[in-house]
């Protein structure tokens, strides 16, 4: 099992288990209203038991370094998921994809883990290039990546959902050299 990445004295990145499946389920039942307006993943959770059989996806995809996926934690409280996929080793970049329960949205969360795994993703996975892809419509996720400093680069049509319609996105890219 992979040590927990310490944020700070409050937060800390755990990866994930198969363990957490009963947690992320609750938590993602809980804010199922607004993650289901940004994230098309959200309605096939309907159980445990799909969670779980994520969670084992996920670990293949951890296994074959295609991903690197964890829980966020503040003061020992689960309040989301972050993770890094498309990893491609050739071009030594990734896509960055993350959701924070709404009671802990605008307390620089997501700010603080963003940060962790930027410098995970540089030294442990070697990358030097991440990407957000934000839909137009989704202010949060893009003032998160701005904040961050990332780069809109360019405009992706219909790659992302918003309330299960295809939507324009901005990519949001950020080099990771001398991390």
């Amino acid at each position: 099992m992979q040590p927990k990445l310490v944020v700070d004295q409050h937060i800390h990145l755990q990866p994930v288990t198969e363990a957490d499946a009963p947690a992320l389920f609750q938590l993602v039942d809980q804010n199922r209203v607004n993650l289901d307006t940004w994230l098309p993943w959200v309605g096939d959770i309907e159980s445990v038991a799909d969670e779980l059989g994520f969670l084992k996806y996920a670990q293949q995809q951890m296994a074959n370094q295609e991903l690197w996926m964890a829980t966020i934690w503040d003061d020992h409280q689960l309040v989301g998921t972050i993770d890094v996929h498309n990893i491609d080793d050739l071009n030594r970049a990734g896509e960055v994809g993350y959701w924070l329960d709404e009671a802990f949205r605008g307390r620089g969360v997501m700010h603080r883990a963003l940060a962790a795994i930027e410098q995970y993703a540089a030294s442990e996975l070697e990358l030097d290039q991440l990407s957000i892809i934000a839909a137009h419509e989704n202010v949060a996720s893009q003032q998160v990546a701005l904040k961050a400093g990332y780069l809109a680069v360019e405009t992706v049509s219909g790659v992302t959902s918003v309330s299960h319609q295809p939507q324009d996105a901005t990519r949001y890219q950020k080099q990771l050299g001398g991390m």
